[in-house]
């Protein structure tokens, strides 16, 4: 087995014959949750990314466009190729950050090693079932709320944006429309600042509060 090297992420995968449910090309808010997990790994910086095959899926479709290679299931004596392996079953639901911590402490001797101090598990979601999928979509959600937000953001307009992005997130609406959709309910608040006509000025201060809350929908689109 090999013990050098960069660290190799592999993805268990149960395919269509999960006992819990939920495959890999199960969609949570607009991704498929193989292909998010292979996304994140490449921004947490493996250079090395294996999914085993899994019978009932497309994989070629679900990982096209991705570094993702395609690799037999593992076996007592599979090779698990160059690099420490790292094991990472598809019910896992990761976070960047907790795909990178892992990677930094990625084990020496096998997948079943642990390196000591494992990254925080609040950074990952386990679903075990297809019950778990509402609050894994609200863990999701959670996790896009900054923790420098002011208490207005984080109470008010993020809750808010956060249900819009929620419904958008499995539509064919991207980031760059939600960024045109609201500079131009910006632009039309502040030329209602500009009428004397009554009320204008209060529906304008309605529409300047409706383009900051949609302007952090692309944002949130695009981290999902």
């Amino acid at each position: 087995m090999t013990t050098g090297g960069a660290p190799t992420l592999r993805i268990a995968s149960a395919g269509k014959d999960a006992s819990s449910g939920v495959a890999g090309d199960t969609v949570l808010l607009g991704l498929p949750i193989l292909r998010r997990a292979v996304l994140a790994a490449e921004r947490a910086g493996f250079d090395r990314i294996v999914v085993e095959e899994a019978a009932g899926l497309d994989l070629p479709g679900l990982l096209a466009g991705t570094r993702a290679q395609i690799v037999a299931r593992a076996g007592a004596s599979s090779d698990p190729g160059p690099g420490r392996p790292v094991l990472l079953p598809e019910n896992v639901l990761p976070q960047v950050r907790w795909l990178r911590e892992l990677r930094r402490r990625a084990p020496a001797t096998g997948p079943d090693s642990r390196a000591p101090g494992e990254p925080q598990s609040a950074d990952r979601f386990v679903i075990a079932s297809a019950a778990d999928l509402p609050r894994a979509e609200e863990w999701l959600l959670a996790s896009l709320v900054k923790d420098t937000e002011g208490f207005m953001s984080r109470h008010v307009e993020r809750r808010i944006s956060l249900a819009i992005s929620r419904r958008l997130a499995g539509t064919r609406v991207t980031p760059n429309t939600m960024t045109l959709v609201s500079v131009g309910v910006g632009l039309a608040g502040a030329a209602l600042f500009l009428s004397s006509r009554p009320g204008a000025a209060v529906a304008g201060a309605l529409l300047v509060l409706l383009h900051s809350i949609l302007d952090g929908c692309d944002g949130e689109l695009a981290r999902l």
